[in-house]
């Protein structure tokens, strides 16, 4: 089941420069694939979130690349995670290099406000994998910093070769499932509710292996880690002027500067500014690639084509898509009264 696309009017209203987000979800760029999954150890419905590369991350030999955590008993070594999600659960997929009968721990530090940080009280999922019967356990624990203000979910620059100096304390049973088929790659889940967040949030994650939680972390074996990215468009708006103070009659021009900073399309996307107490908008000065522009005449309340006096605000709706790392200026002048 794939996730819906999400439409939302976006409006931006720039009383002086400010940053603001937008957000109306569209077809995203290097978008990862969503979709519902079965954990029954049976990983066929994972193909298409294996085949996108935006779902997947590689730790060492796989692919060619170092393992710093090397050496690494082989049922320890991960070598692939993805990851994927509907409006219910965030589903994770490992594979490691080689199989074993026997229970073996797999720990997924999750950084639900995505700071980079694992602070005490933040979730990790512990699964339980005894590949003899297929069978997994999953719990949700919950992470010990070892500093006052957390410890970074990465180290040196990245999760291979760094284990989290935390510990964990036990948590509830969330799931007893035949997760783990072939002895080499095994699924689990967790709800979003479980995380207080909605589906779909931006999180970081550091999963790790061990053979069981006595000696923690100290007993930790091999590392990995990535990101749920946003699927949500940012756009960013900065608002500026040329002069810096002027004397009646005199005339100033307002640009708004625009961007999507995010991984996703923004539509509908609309600038709405007001114009500027004890100033007189300039007839025909308003400008925008690709915008089509109104005017308010009463507080921003209703709009039209109208540029009769008096205007209170200038609005510019985009035409088509703003697409992942486009932008655009738009243009105003008043003068003073």
């Amino acid at each position: 089941m794939s996730a819906p696309r999400l439409l939302r009017r976006a409006v931006a209203v720039i009383p002086a420069v400010v940053v603001v987000a937008l957000f109306c979800a569209g077809v995203s760029h290097a978008q990862p694939t969503l979709t519902s999954i079965t954990i029954d150890g049976s990983m066929a419905d994972w193909s298409a979130v294996l085949g996108n590369p935006a779902n997947v991350i590689l730790d060492g030999p796989a692919g060619g690349l170092p393992d710093a955590d090397s050496p690494v008993p082989n049922d320890r070594d991960l070598l692939r995670a993805a990851f994927t999600w509907d409006s219910s659960y965030l589903y994770f997929h490992v594979q490691r290099e080689s199989g074993s009968n026997q229970g073996r721990r797999f720990w997924f530090y999750l950084d639900i406000n995505n700071d980079g940080i694992m602070t005490t009280g933040e979730p990790v999922l512990h699964l339980f994998w005894t590949a003899l019967f297929g069978i997994t356990v999953t719990y949700l624990d919950t992470y010990q910093a070892s500093a006052g203000g957390g410890d970074p979910v990465q180290g040196g620059g990245g999760h291979d070769g760094y284990t989290l100096p935390g510990d964990r304390s036990g948590g509830p049973l969330l799931d007893l499932a035949a997760g783990g088929g072939n002895g080499l790659e095994v699924e689990t889940r967790v709800p979003w509710a479980s995380l207080g967040l909605s589906p779909g949030s931006p999180i970081q994650f550091h999963i790790s292996t061990s053979s069981g939680t006595g000696g923690f972390p100290n007993n930790i074996q091999d590392n990995m880690g990535g990101a749920i990215p946003s699927l949500m468009p940012v756009v960013t708006l900065v608002k500026a002027v040329d002069k810096t103070s002027a004397a009646p009659s005199e005339v100033l021009t307002y640009m708004v500067t625009y961007n999507n900073t995010g991984i996703a399309d923004a539509l509908s996307v609309q600038i709405l500014d007001p114009v500027p107490a004890n100033t007189t908008y300039i007839a025909g000065s308003a400008s925008g690639a690709g915008m089509t522009i109104d005017y308010s005449h009463d507080g921003g309340f209703n709009f039209d084509g109208s540029q009769a006096a008096p205007v209170t605000h200038v609005r510019w709706t985009l035409g088509g898509a703003l697409v992942p790392g486009a932008g655009g200026v738009v243009v105003y002048q008043v003068t003073i009264d």
